[in-house]
């Protein structure tokens, strides 16, 4: 959920008003109204040959879902007009268009994202058209001079369904993460150090070998390791927040085998305290070992390309022996190899996928490797999640971060990722018939659980996309040390304010 407290700390990080801001929640800046004559909207539709469309035609996008989307109401797209863009120009003449006339400018990849914003008086750049997915056996980022090697090169809207797709007809492996439906280019793959491959192959970022950038000086810039040296380290954790990335490269590994172990349970608080335990006493040998994924309190599916099917029965022997003691509490147990990514990303969807209108109230706690040295740490951990699950709806482990890897090159998200073997979520769901009070009480309940973990990992973090929303050291949380120098590159390359939200 993209609340706009979470928003505003995010764009925190760039002096709200005084440093331009692009990112998937918008461009951030002032919120005065801005007036713009019709002769302005119409030599703009004429850039764009006539494909500047108002957000309430009828043959707008919010005509077809108005009715099927839950709580999208006409107020919460009057005024916007939206650009449908299908080349990176389309997105260089809106920025254009933006900072000349202060009109606030909205990205959104997905129907519902732009119908349902509540930014209005707005003109949102849509990339529906843009999901173009291209294997190239022999990359060489620009002007590197280094060796090539194959790499999935993809658009803002290409669906990470159809970039594993692409990987798996050419027999390699694409690191991201297992719900197909998500978007890869624009956003997500640049603030996410998560997947279940990320404790073999590092994180989705870590991974990226360049992008093709829209800066808010309305420029094209290809940037990667030769290239822009300040947008290549910030915008790799930044997220978005630095430019509009139109095309993102990213290194393709040989296709993989996984050895993956699934198990459902029913639900019991002795089921989840033998598990954490387990858990938390195997985490450091776990992560070694590559395996990915994550338990809660009703199942546990851990998956690694790292191992072979003999050397995965003995990692998880001791996780075998606990649930053939659970008896007739487990719904479904195996251990399965899956003949690579894809087929282990179908097998994962099938179970895992949210329903249509899914919403949660989410917070988040890396767990760095010192909790786990110490007995003390241990049970302390062990506690916290086992408190936190007495009055919660829910609440997860993840495996699936890059712990132990040593990235190649420097990134901007906080170093806590490479330094810790858990990932912890809490989660309360949110539907559209709750009042704001009941709301902000889901939050706050997440927000307490979050405390107890912040409280025991001092100087961790975790991943801004999930987290808490009243985070007191959102800056620390999310960038760590990489806080003042992202501040530094966004003053230093662009000071000027653009008139946005």
């Amino acid at each position: 959920m993209h609340d706009s407290s979470l928003v505003s700390a995010l764009l925190g990080l760039l002096g709200i008003s005084q440093i331009p801001v692009i990112s998937e929640y918008g461009l951030g800046g002032s919120s005065n109204q801005v007036a713009v004559g019709e002769g302005a909207w119409q030599a703009f539709n004429a850039t764009l040959s006539g494909r500047l469309e108002h957000s309430t035609s009828a043959s707008g996008p919010c005509a077809m879902t108005a009715n099927l989307l839950m709580n999208v109401t006409s107020p919460s797209s009057q005024g916007k007009k939206m650009v449908e863009a299908r080349s990176t120009q389309d997105v260089v003449d809106t920025i254009r268009f933006v900072k000349e006339t202060g009109v606030p400018l909205v990205t959104e990849n997905l129907q519902s994202e732009y119908c349902a914003s509540p930014v209005s008086n707005a003109v949102a750049l849509w990339f529906r058209r843009m999901n173009k997915v291209e294997f190239v056996p022999k990359f060489t980022p620009e002007r590197c001079g280094i060796p090539s090697s194959p790499a999935i090169s993809f658009q803002p809207s290409a669906g990470l369904g159809h970039i594993y797709t692409v990987a798996d007809k050419n027999k390699v492996t694409v690191v991201g993460g297992s719900l197909p439906p998500l978007f890869g280019g624009e956003g997500k793959i640049l603030a996410d150090a998560t997947s279940v491959l990320a404790p073999t192959f590092g994180s989705m970022i870590d991974n990226i070998v360049e992008m093709e950038v829209v800066t808010p000086d309305g420029e094209i810039r290809t940037v990667n390791s030769c290239l822009e040296s300040d947008l290549w380290f910030a915008l790799r954790g930044g997220g978005s927040a630095f430019g509009v990335v139109t095309r993102v490269t990213v290194r393709a590994h040989p296709k993989v085998t996984l050895q993956t172990f699934s198990v459902k349970f029913k639900p019991s608080q002795a089921h989840s305290r033998e598990i954490l335990t387990l858990a938390a006493r195997y985490a450091i040998q776990w992560g070694k070992e590559g395996w990915g994924g994550r338990f809660g309190p009703t199942e546990v599916v851990l998956t690694t390309p790292s191992l072979s099917k003999e050397e995965a029965w003995h990692s998880m022997a001791p996780l075998l022996t606990l649930v053939s003691n659970m008896g007739d509490d487990v719904k479904e147990n195996s251990m399965t190899t899956h003949h690579g990514f894809m087929d282990f990303v179908k097998f994962y969807a099938s179970q895992h996928i949210p329903p249509p209108g899914a919403d949660y109230a989410l917070s988040s706690r890396l767990v760095n490797e010192p909790v786990f040295m110490s007995k003390h740490g241990k049970e302390d951990l062990i506690k916290a999640i086992m408190t936190a699950s007495t009055y919660l709806e829910s609440w997860a482990v993840s495996l699936s971060v890059p712990y132990g890897i040593q990235p190649m090159e420097e990134t901007s998200i906080t170093p806590a990722f490479y330094d810790s073997p858990w990932i912890v979520y809490f989660s309360e769901s949110i539907t559209p018939t709750m009042t704001r009070k009941e709301q902000l009480l889901k939050y706050s309940t997440v927000g307490k659980a979050a405390n107890y973990l912040r409280f025991i990992t001092p100087g961790s973090g975790t991943y801004y996309a999930q987290a808490d929303r009243s985070d007191p050291g959102y800056t620390q949380s999310f960038w760590g040390k990489n806080y003042n120098r992202l501040q530094e590159i966004k003053k230093a390359r662009y000071p000027e304010e653009l008139a946005v939200r």
